[in-house]
């Protein structure tokens, strides 16, 4: 198993990130993070599939997925520790097992088509769970400063210096607040 050396912890990676795309990112090496730890390969293969709707690559491939970019080892880490968390996360995910069951497919075996609708079944039927996961993909995904500079931003901490933002055209801020002015006062003085 390769994995793509971030900062914070390794990334692990299943084959669906090709190699190429990570020697463009960063360097590759032997991971020594496990997502198989809690849940097993058939509930790992979706976690990575529900990652991968939640967060999809970019059409043109420069972007990757959360699954391809390994956040699985990043909700893996947070919810490890956290006995609550892992209740929540392995039966969310036993029912998504369930579901698959029903589906007489595995998860490399669904079309988009059939993941949108799981996404969305789950969703409905699980929304506690549904919305740890998405707030834990998105923590795990946007807070990489790897991943930052690909939306062009800056790969530094947000804060305490901020992004910077391009200085506004006088002229065009004029344009805009023209039918504001025009509005006259519509507040009283207090």
């Amino acid at each position: 198993m390769l994995c793509l050396v971030r900062e914070g912890f390794k990334v692990e990676h299943s084959g669906v990130f090709c190699a190429a795309n990570c020697l463009n990112t960063g360097s590759l090496m032997k991971s020594t993070v496990s997502t198989t730890n809690l849940w097993n390969s058939a509930q790992l293969a979706l976690l990575n599939g529900i990652l991968a709707q939640l967060i999809p690559s970019g059409a043109n491939g420069t972007i990757p997925s959360a699954a391809e970019f390994g956040v699985a080892d990043f909700v893996t880490q947070k919810v490890s520790d956290k006995p609550d968390l892992q209740l929540l996360f392995t039966q969310g995910l036993e029912y998504l097992e369930t579901l698959l069951k029903f589906s007489e497919k595995t998860a490399a075996e669904l079309s988009n088509e059939e993941w949108t609708a799981l996404v969305s079944q789950l969703e409905k039927s699980q929304p506690s769970f549904f919305e740890m996961l998405l707030r834990i993909t998105y923590m795990g995904y946007y807070s990489e400063s790897a991943i930052r500079p690909l939306f062009g931003l800056s790969a530094g901490p947000t804060q305490p210096e901020g992004y910077l933002v391009p200085a506004d055209d006088p002229v065009e801020l004029d344009r805009m607040l023209e039918s504001v002015r025009q509005r006259g006062v519509c507040y009283r003085e207090c």
